[in-house]
Order: structure tokens, then C-alpha cells, then sequence
């Protein structure tokens, strides 16, 4: 399954254990997000 990620996932899944971060690091899904991604994630970390 194709599963579209954005930052607000991403950096939820970096503070806190919780369903966002088992989903990312499991390989059951491929995840896709837009380029602007790591941009966003440095900007508010």
C-alpha cells in the first residue's frame, strides 16, 4: 500500500512513540511525500 506522508506525520513520529512512528518505520507500507518534506522538518526541529 501507497501511503502519502507530510511533515506534521514525520515530526510527530520524531517527539513521541506513538501509531504515526510504527507505521513509518514498518515495512508494510511504501510511504511517498512531497519534496519540500526535509525542508519543513529542519525549519520547525
Amino acid at each position: 500500500m501507497i501511503l502519502v506522508i507530510d511533515a506534521n506525520c514525520v515530526i510527530a513520529a520524531l517527539i513521541k512513540n506513538n501509531k504515526s512512528r510504527e507505521i513509518i518505520i514498518s515495512h508494510k507500507f511504501d510511504l511517498v511525500s512531497p519534496d519540500y518534506l526535509l525542508d519543513e522538518i529542519n525549519k520547525y526541529l
